[in-house]
């Protein structure tokens, strides 16, 4: 536990009162398969530029000004400066996302926000109960909606309401990717979608969030709460989207003792490292979990 706890404080350096190291390992071990934890901060703070800091969904990060994004499901957008390498946040700002009358959103049936990514025009905020994605400025102006593919148009196409469009990632080559959390009425499994291409994934695990490498591979956070005693089953699987091919990065378990939440979302934040996020579904007592960590190469010992 000392050896954690002092790699923690190495790797990050806290700047705000109200962001303290947690551990993240299970066994002593902060290693499985790719995955390799750096460290993870818990934040604990409740309000931000006077709005509740609770219920995170989803991160961006924008590597040019330095500014880590972070969105509640509640249509609030966070403004995080990393002022320093790896991993030094201090919050800036809170804004209440706009609709498109220009009012703050304040109702969750039309503001259910679990997805965003950066994109070069703007953030892109995905929505559930009525599937759409968004535009918005960094400080919540809304810009424009976007287009989706077809078959994630229409509010019937999906299982839930609360089981829409739970993921959104900017791609180079396809533009934008979305993901609902679970598989559209009548797929087996979850599919991730582009404007003119679709890829099916294996197993059954609902996505919660997707980032991007610089290679151009899709990298899926999924995870499944298994019930009191057993806790959260998190994978993160990386598409190669070229030939469709899944490759499992690694299978993280509660009940192999790491100290899983409901992780919902992720980032990149350097040519290997990414940040994953919790909700803590607006649980006073429980913290938000920010996980920082590195992707491996295939061989790597």
């Amino acid at each position: 536990m000392r050896h954690t706890v002092a790699l923690l404080f190495w790797f990050v350096f806290v700047l705000w009162a109200d962001i303290t190291p947690c551990p993240f390992e299970a066994d002593g071990k902060m290693r499985t398969g790719r995955f390799k934890a750096l460290g993870a901060l818990c934040l604990t703070d409740r309000h931000i530029g006077g709005l509740p800091f609770e219920g995170i969904s989803d991160l961006a990060y924008d590597a040019l000004s330095r500014h880590l994004y972070m969105i509640s499901d509640t249509a609030v957008l966070f403004d995080f400066n990393v002022s320093s390498r790896p991993l030094a946040l201090r919050p800036l700002a809170g804004y209440r996302l706009r609709d498109k009358n220009g009012f703050p959103i304040r109702s969750k049936s039309d503001g259910d926000t679990e997805g965003m990514t950066l994109t070069p025009k703007g953030l892109a905020v995905s929505f559930e109960r009525k599937p759409k994605v968004v535009l918005y400025t960094p400080n919540g102006k809304r810009l424009k909606k976007l287009k989706l593919p077809k078959p994630l148009r229409r509010a019937k196409h999906y299982r839930d309401a609360n089981k829409m469009l739970e993921a959104v990632a900017y791609h180079p080559r396809y533009g934008l990717l979305l993901a609902p959390e679970l598989p559209l009425k009548g797929h087996k499994h979850p599919r991730l979608y582009a404007k003119k291409k679709q890829w099916k994934l294996p197993g059954k695990l609902p996505i919660t969030a997707l980032s991007v490498t610089p290679e151009g591979d899709i990298l899926i956070l999924r995870r499944r709460y298994e019930g009191f005693f057993k806790g959260y089953t998190v994978a993160l699987d990386l598409l190669h989207p070229k030939n469709g091919n899944v490759e499992r990065i690694a299978r993280l378990q509660s009940k192999e003792g790491w100290p899983l939440e409901n992780f919902e979302g992720l980032t990149r934040v350097g040519k290997e490292t990414y940040l994953m996020v919790s909700d803590n579904n607006g649980n006073p007592f429980t913290p938000t979990v920010l996980v920082y960590f590195r992707l491996l190469p295939p061989r790597s010992r």
